[in-house]
């Protein structure tokens, strides 16, 4: 069907082997100016195999010699991207200076087909996002709100005597000092980097500790959903792969006490969750990852180090500053 004579865009329904899209797919995220870890091949298609009950279908747009866009949709009556309930950032994938061109597409594409939707509803939109472009007219009520919370600290080029920027705060890197401090004085303290042959028994530590910590407080974490698990399971490798993957573990005499769980693309590093031996509390060893994950990332000249979504008071001790997302919700009225 095409929809834009002039720019010659397409809009396909994909079903059944997106794999066949991979290579494509790669080259577009490779080509967005700000791309994030929760539009990868890999991500994606993650979260399509760990949740396999939503109805998913790929909108594609293609110009003339090449992809320009792919928005992965899942739902029936409300209709948003896949992977909203784990993936902080929420986007469509679409090739700089189409923006306009394939967000009328995609509106024209929906308005036909009344009878399979009534709500499109898109959370976690970046204020640059493609999805916050154009209008679908008449008809719809279409509302842009301001939607979460996203601290980021931003990494300067000076560094401190801990190794961290010094847009860290003072009293946040004297905090990391001290307990540095107690875990050397327990043993020997080491910090490593996942390897592929690594991969399997971090993720096992990661999913174990994270459990561990929460039923201390009488409480599921989010890694308790055998859901998630299949999904971190099968995105790892594919992020491995694309140089996207950050996961770091702190061992004590060995021990593995520690696993943090992040990602690095282009210019900003962002902190996903970790797990800690709750037993090892007293060396704080959540704090002392972060810590390590930020030096890394100021050593990969990452620009920011972002906490991604939600307002807890520990981001802003290591001197983060608020940045939003929005959500678009269109209705038929």
């Amino acid at each position: 069907m095409v929809f834009e004579p002039v720019t010659t865009l397409t809009i396909e329904e994909v079903d059944g082997d997106w794999a066949r899209l991979e290579p494509e797919w790669h080259l577009l995220w490779r080509e967005l100016p700000n791309p994030t870890p929760f539009q990868t091949f890999a991500w994606v298609s993650a979260c399509l195999r760990g949740f396999p009950e939503e109805c998913a279908r790929l909108a594609v747009a293609r110009g003339p010699d090449r992809l320009v866009a792919i928005a992965p949709l899942v739902g029936t009556e409300t209709i948003h991207l896949a992977g909203s309930a784990i993936s902080d950032y929420q986007d469509a994938l679409v090739a700089p200076g189409f923006e306009r061109m394939v967000m009328t597409a995609l509106a024209e594409h929906l308005r036909e087909q009344p009878h399979r939707w009534s709500e499109c509803r898109f959370e976690n939109v970046r204020p640059e996002s493609a999805l916050l472009f154009g209008d679908f007219g008449d008809n719809y009520m279409d509302v842009i709100e301001s939607h979460e919370v996203c601290p980021v600290l931003m990494l300067t080029d000076g560094l401190s005597r801990t190794g961290l920027p010094q847009s860290v705060p003072a009293h946040q890197q004297e905090k990391v000092r001290y307990y540095r401090r107690r875990a050397e004085k327990a043993g020997k303290v080491e910090f490593e980097a996942v390897t592929w042959e690594l991969m399997d028994e971090y993720l096992e530590a990661l999913f174990r500790l994270h459990r561990a910590r929460w039923q201390r407080r009488g409480q599921n974490g989010v890694l308790e959903d055998h859901h998630v698990q299949t999904l971190h399971r099968l995105a790892a490798p594919g992020l491995f792969r694309a140089d996207v993957l950050r996961m770091y573990g702190m061992r004590l005499d060995g021990k593995l006490i520690g696993v943090y769980l992040g990602f690095v693309c282009g210019e900003r590093a962002s902190y996903y969750l970790s797990g800690f031996d709750p037993v090892a509390q007293e060396f704080s060893p959540g704090m002392l990852l972060i810590a390590h994950a930020i030096a890394e990332a100021v050593r990969e000249k990452a620009g920011c180090f972002d906490f991604l979504r939600g307002a807890e008071a520990y981001k802003y001790a290591w001197g983060a500053h608020d940045s939003h997302t929005y959500r678009r919700t269109i209705r038929r009225v």
